[in-house]
C-alpha cells in the first residue's frame, strides 16, 4: 500500500458514520492506519538509505544473487528453503534487489519466479520452469524427454500412463496446460503428442535445476 493509497482511506475512514456499533471502533480504525503510514514511511527511508553498493552488502541478500548466479532462477519457496528465513524478511529483500535492479520477478498462477537482471532467462526458459514446477506436469515432461532421446518421435496419453503410472485423467488434464504453453504439439491423426523441438533444450536444462528437483 502506498503513501497515498493510506492517505486516501484515512480521509474516507474519518468521513464514515461510526454509528454503527458493528464497526471497528474509529479511534482504533484510525491508529492501525498511522501505524501503517509510519511502517511505510520507515520502510521508504531504509530503502532510501541504501546505495546501489550498499545492497549487496547484506549476508542475505548476497545469498539470494549467488543462488541465482548459479542456478539461474528460483521460485519464492525455494529461496526461502534455501536461506531457512521468514516470508517476510525474504519479500523485503527480494523487494530491495528488485528496487535497485539487481533482479527481476514474474508471477506464474501462484508461484512468483526470480532471475537476474543481468541474465534474464528467454521466454521459453521461462515458460518451461513454470510448467516444470507441478509434479504431475513434471514427470510427463521427463518421460517426453526420455522418449524423444530414445529416438521415438510421438507418445500417447496410454504410453505416459503406462509408465508414469499417473492417473488419467491427471495425465489428459496436463498434458492440455502443456499444449497450451506450446511446450506440447498435438498428432491429431496419430492420436498422439509430441514435444516442441524448441524446448527441448530448455527442457532438459530446467529438468536438473536444485529448484525443481527438490519440488
Amino acid at each position: 500500500m502506498s503513501f497515498k493509497d493510506i492517505t486516501n482511506n484515512l480521509s474516507k475512514l474519518l468521513s464514515e458514520d461510526t454509528k454503527d456499533i458493528n464497526k471497528i471502533n474509529r479511534r482504533t480504525k484510525i491508529l492501525l492506519l498511522v501505524i501503517g503510514v509510519a511502517a511505510a514511511i520507515f520502510s521508504t527511508y531504509l530503502i532510501r538509505k541504501l546505495t546501489a553498493t550498499k545492497v549487496l552488502e547484506n549476508d542475505y541478500r548476497q545469498q539470494i544473487i549467488e543462488i541465482l548466479r548459479e542456478e539461474k532462477i528460483a521460485h519464492l519457496r525455494y529461496l526461502q528453503r534455501r536461506l531457512q528465513c521468514g516470508t517476510s524478511i525474504l519479500i523485503w529483500h527480494l523487494q530491495v534487489l528488485e528496487d535497485f535492479h539487481h533482479i527481476k520477478k514474474k508471477k506464474y498462477g501462484q508461484y512468483v519466479v526470480y532471475y537476474l537482471t543481468e541474465n534474464p532467462p528467454t521466454e521459453n526458459f521461462l515458460t518451461t520452469y513454470y510448467a516444470a514446477l507441478h509434479p504431475i506436469r513434471r514427470n510427463i515432461l521427463v518421460y517426453a524427454t526420455k522418449v524423444t532421446k530414445n529416438g521415438k518421435n510421438h507418445f500417447t496419453v496410454n504410453d505416459i500412463v503406462d509408465s508414469t503410472k499417473l492417473q488419467r485423467n491427471a495425465v489428459n488434464y496436463h498434458l492440455k496446460k502443456l499444449l497450451q504453453l506450446g511446450i506440447i504439439e498435438e498428432l491429431p491423426q496419430e492420436k498422439a503428442f509430441k514435444l516442441n523441438n524448441k524446448f527441448f533444450e530448455d527442457i532438459q536444462n530446467v529438468l536438473t535445476l536444485p529448484s525443481i528437483v527438490a519440488s
